[in-house]
């Protein structure tokens, strides 16, 4: 919802999902889907945010709309 996360465009094909309240273990991304053909994402996960940058096949920044889910933790323990 609303009160629990926020995203943000940084800049051409990167954007940050950041958690209101960390998770207690880093957070996994189960799947995305950009919306753009040919594309390409690097990942990278904290415990408070997950930032896609989207590239082309030539290496290239790129902008698009994208599907992900990502399950987190607020336990330590469960595995």
């Amino acid at each position: 919802g609303a009160n629990h996360a926020d995203f943000v465009k940084n800049g051409t094909g990167d954007y940050t999902f950041t958690l209101t309240k960390a998770s207690r273990r880093t957070p996994i991304v189960i799947g995305y889907a950009a919306l753009t053909a040919n594309l390409s994402a690097s990942i990278v996960v904290t415990t408070t945010t997950v930032q896609f940058i989207f590239t082309n096949n030539s290496g290239t920044a790129t902008n698009t709309d994208f599907h992900f889910t990502i399950g987190r933790f607020d336990s330590s323990t469960v595995y």
